[in-house]
């Protein structure tokens, strides 16, 4: 990384280097000179003065054309840049999918805890990191797990699971709780058919006697 750096300094030196300098030079003629010949004297100051004139405007252009090749090259080598970022990202990924095992990504839940997801082989696990190393679930729902491996691919940056790890712990904290209400609405239930039972035999052998 830092060749290719130093090789884009380079590059922007070379570019500067070889920017265009136009210089016009004229002598002026000495005070002998004009007296000796006046007519001399004239026409060499016109020449000068036009010289002068020619030199501002090509001092302008040069300027000009400087400013023009500065954004240009300010472009180029974020177009570099760019591109050789892409490249290094692309060839972790590439490296990173020969890996047994992969760290997908996670979020930070405060007081050295976190959530991350874990690629092991085929599976994807997602562990609690703190003291110790916990194992919370493993995704098992293939449509999931091929969502969050295909962004991942896609963006190239764990910064997605920031967003898809949250939302994904919610969902499943979201089922346990309907899961729990739904087992508590069914343990009232038999509770509630059990006594009524009791009630029934109660006043059946109520009656008996």
């Amino acid at each position: 990384m830092l060749k290719v750096l130093k090789t884009i300094a380079g590059i922007i030196c070379v570019l500067f280097l070889l920017s265009p300098s136009i210089a016009f030079a004229a002598s002026e003629p000495s005070v002998s000179d004009c007296l000796e010949n006046k007519e001399k004297c004239g026409e060499t100051a016109q020449t000068t003065k036009d010289s002068k004139d020619q030199s501002e405007s090509a001092h302008d252009f040069v300027s000009a054309w400087d400013y023009v090749k500065v954004v240009i090259a300010f472009i180029f080598v974020i177009a570099l840049l760019y591109g050789v970022l892409k490249f290094v990202n692309k060839r972790n990924h590439g490296l990173q999918a020969h890996k047994l095992v992969q760290n997908l990504g996670g979020t930070n839940l405060g007081n050295n805890r976190s959530v991350q997801v874990v690629k092991v082989g085929e599976r994807v696990l997602v562990v609690g990191v703190g003291q110790n190393v916990e194992l919370l679930t493993q995704i098992t729902d293939n449509e999931e797990r091929e969502k969050l491996l295909r962004e991942y691919n896609e963006l190239g940056s764990s910064e997605t699971y920031k967003t898809l790890l949250p939302t994904f712990l919610e969902k499943r904290k979201r089922t346990q709780k309907d899961f729990k209400t739904e087992f508590q609405s069914r343990l009232q239930e038999m509770k509630n058919e059990r006594s009524e039972l009791l009630n029934k035999m109660e006043r059946k052998n109520g009656d008996n006697e």
